[in-house]
């Protein structure tokens, strides 16, 4: 019998994945405020500590002053363009705890898709999307030792570069 794991058992889950106790801190990066709000609220019911940025700007502040276990990228605006920078800005920093953030980039499928995992998202999902798939890309990353990210990472790039040939 399938059931839906109940918060106290997520949050457990995620506690030992990501080596603290208590809920994911979670930012979610969105440029439509509406959109935004709905991911945060989500994500909230499901357990995280959310925050919200509506811009690239907003998000790198965030994750200078706090500690994020996990951004969720949308960025629709700038196009795959932006969000792609974001994570070669996130992805570059010297400081280890904005560097090692997971990350979660919702974009459309295609091409986007190969570019994003070498860029080093840690998982991808395609707009339109389910709420169900969102919250399970987000735990599966949470959960994901950070020995596994980089092979995981290459398992997805040959899986893309295959589709796209």
């Amino acid at each position: 019998m399938l059931r839906r794991a109940t918060r106290t058992e997520a949050t457990a889950e995620t506690a030992i994945a990501t080596g603290h106790a208590g809920p994911a801190h979670v930012l979610v990066v969105n440029d439509d405020e509406n959109a935004c709000e709905l991911l945060v609220r989500l994500l909230t019911r499901a357990g995280h500590d959310v925050e919200r940025a509506h811009n690239a700007d907003q998000a790198l502040a965030q994750l200078s002053v706090g500690r994020v276990d996990c951004a969720v990228l949308d960025l629709a605006a700038g196009g795959i363009g932006q969000n792609l920078k974001l994570i070669d800005t996130i992805r570059s920093s010297v400081t280890k705890s904005i560097s090692g953030v997971r990350v979660v980039l919702i974009a459309q499928q295609g091409s986007s898709r190969l570019f994003s995992w070498q860029a080093g998202i840690d998982a991808f999902v395609a707009r339109p999307f389910h709420a169900n798939e969102l919250l399970a890309q987000v735990n599966d990353t949470l959960s994901r030792p950070d020995g596994e990210r980089e092979r995981h990472r290459r398992q997805e790039v040959d899986a893309a570069s295959a589709e796209a040939h």
